[in-house]
């Protein structure tokens, strides 16, 4: 078991208060909670999925550009899933690209028309942002930082083909990698590696720890552990708690 001195440095941003709900940071939510908990937002308290992804995209950015240092028109290279992950990860691109920073954008297929990564996925086209296609021959360009938007928490099998090379492709390169939510490849529930992993440098992740960024075998995966707030948190997790009370 690792000692408290091994366990990965948890820092929180956006929780306005210390209010009677659980403090974030005691708070882990599984593959099915974490779900649930996008599914209450939207439904039960009417916030939009876009402005969800939008508050999870902001903070990226922000690690980003902290992580960054200030450092003068930044080259950023972003790994993009086609789902709510990569969603993020275009939405973190639009922020960065009007701080001046030079983002690329990576994929293996575009997002669903009309989805909210789909709407950020246009904007970005729109915007001038360049986005490239990957296949088997890709080499991602040398860069001051990487974000992983490939995979979240909703990944359950082995990672293959072309996500498995730009996880390699990652890995191999020698600036910092910030992951969103988890490191892609990592099983949120069991912090096993399926097949393949994101070492990151920083995790962003939203609304309540997940139990992979707090178990021992992943210690060396997640890096430094950023709990951000998406508008509503404690208010989910108020509710999640009362419902399993």
């Amino acid at each position: 078991m690792a000692s408290s001195s091994d366990r990965p440095r948890i820092r929180i941003v956006g929780f306005k208060s210390q209010s009677a709900s659980a403090p974030p940071d005691v708070t882990v939510f599984d593959r099915r909670t974490s779900q649930r908990a996008d599914q209450l937002a939207i439904e039960k308290l009417g916030i939009p999925g876009s402005v969800l992804m939008e508050n999870a995209a902001r903070h990226v950015a922000e690690v980003a550009l902290e992580l960054l240092d200030c450092k003068p028109s930044p080259r950023i290279v972003i790994v993009c899933g086609n789902g709510s992950n990569g969603g993020d990860g275009y939405a973190a691109a639009r922020h960065l690209h009007e701080t001046g920073a030079v983002v690329d954008l990576f994929h293996v297929n575009p997002p669903s028309a009309g989805s909210e990564a789909g709407i950020n996925y246009q904007t970005c086209l729109a915007m001038g942002i360049g986005i490239h296609t990957a296949d088997a021959q890709t080499i991602l360009p040398s860069s001051d930082l990487i974000i992983d938007a490939l995979f979240g928490t909703g990944l359950n099998r082995k990672v293959e083909g072309i996500p498995h090379r730009l996880i390699n492709a990652i890995n191999q390169s020698s600036c910092p990698v910030i992951a969103v939510d988890l490191p892609s490849g990592l099983d949120c529930d069991t912090g096993q590696t399926h097949g393949a992993c994101v070492k990151a440098t920083i995790t962003v992740t939203f609304i309540a720890l997940k139990p992979a960024l707090i178990s021992p075998c992943a210690t060396d995966l997640v890096g430094e552990i950023v709990l951000a707030d998406i508008g509503v948190s404690r208010t989910l997790i108020g509710i999640i708690h009362a419902d399993h009370s």
